[in-house]
């Protein structure tokens, strides 16, 4: 019987990107209150190209600003875990994959965990202040890396029951 589960995590806005999205308005609106001065000053028969410029910036304001908001993808399929990256909620990149047999280490993120330098960090979580965990494995891409993110109970229970004996017989839920 085929195991599938998902799950969407929508990431929390950091001070940072609020600010960058703001910074991007800002800029786009100062560029096309620019070009409309410009063009009633300099040639007033291009002050429609001007309008034109100006809402084609204003949109790829908006538009790049919505690639700020990013969602993780927990996918659990036979074994296999994938976590994309989702951005603006229309482009997606695969961050991590890997099998749960390769598991080495999985257990509550806290302050306390500390990871080996060697290996690869990745944080899909959400970054609010929910429960996380970590999983430490062999990916496709990175070899050994850990992962950082904030499962439901569905994929954690799934994740929990198909961990190898050695690891499952020391997570502590």
């Amino acid at each position: 019987m085929d195991t599938y589960k998902e799950q969407l995590v929508k990431k929390a806005m950091t001070t940072n990107d609020h600010l960058r999205k703001v910074m991007l308005v800002i800029i786009a609106l100062s560029l096309s209150g620019l070009l409309i001065v410009l063009a009633m000053m300099m040639a007033p028969q291009f002050l429609l190209m001007g309008l034109f410029a100006s809402g084609f910036l204003i949109y790829g304001a908006f538009y790049f600003g919505k690639d700020i908001e990013t969602e993780y993808e927990y996918l659990y399929t036979n074994g296999d875990i994938d976590i994309d990256k989702i951005l603006g909620q229309r482009r997606r990149k695969r961050l991590v994959s890997g099998n749960i047999h390769t598991v080495t280490e999985f257990g509550r993120y806290t302050d306390d965990v500390v990871f080996d330098d060697e290996k690869t960090v990745v944080d899909a979580s959400s970054g609010y202040e929910e429960e996380h965990w970590y999983l430490a494995f062999t990916s496709k891409h990175y070899g050994e890396c850990y992962l950082i993110f904030t499962p439901n109970e569905d994929i954690l229970e799934i994740l929990i029951d198909n961990l190898p004996k050695a690891v499952k017989a020391k997570v502590n839920r």
